[in-house]
């Protein structure tokens, strides 16, 4: 993982599970675009997107949406 990927998944891991970031996330969602808008989180065991183009990549992706990795 390069040190972008790991600075983003910091970064994600605050979004998701500290009060402070959970009240207003809104600050915080530029850090993971910059850092590394997709990266592999073995953490979370996902892939988080960053970019609402990803999202819609994802979701567009049969093969994602039929488990493949």
């Amino acid at each position: 993982m390069t040190e972008n990927a790991v600075a983003a998944e910091v970064v994600v891991r605050e979004l998701l599970f500290t009060p402070e970031s959970r009240a207003d996330p809104y600050r915080r969602y530029h850090r993971p675009r910059e850092l590394a808008p997709v990266f592999r989180s073995d953490e979370l065991q996902a892939w988080p997107l960053a970019h609402l183009h990803g999202r819609r990549a994802r979701i567009a992706d049969s093969r994602k949406a039929a488990g493949f990795p």
